[in-house]
């Protein structure tokens, strides 16, 4: 509930609990197939374009994301080497 944009389900949740607990790689595997399904089904975001983003730094600048999915940079992650 405090993460993922303020998404809450209970069912989302149940799931998250069952794969945590589960023991087996392929029940594990089959849990994360449905946790992804049930995102995708209650539409909890829609990226509707994502372009390709360069990133350029100055040498020695450390704490940015050379792929980051969005279109921001924590400035406080970053420091200078």
């Amino acid at each position: 509930p405090g993460y993922y944009f303020g998404y809450d389900s209970p069912a989302f949740r149940a799931l998250v609990e069952r794969h945590a607990s589960a023991t087996n790689a392929r029940e594990r595997q089959m849990l994360f197939s449905q946790m992804q399904r049930h995102l995708a089904q209650d539409a909890v975001n829609a990226w509707i374009f994502a372009p390709q983003i360069g990133t350029v730094v100055r040498k020695g600048l450390r704490g940015t994301w050379m792929n980051y999915p969005i279109f921001a940079h924590q400035i406080a992650a970053m420091w200078w080497e």
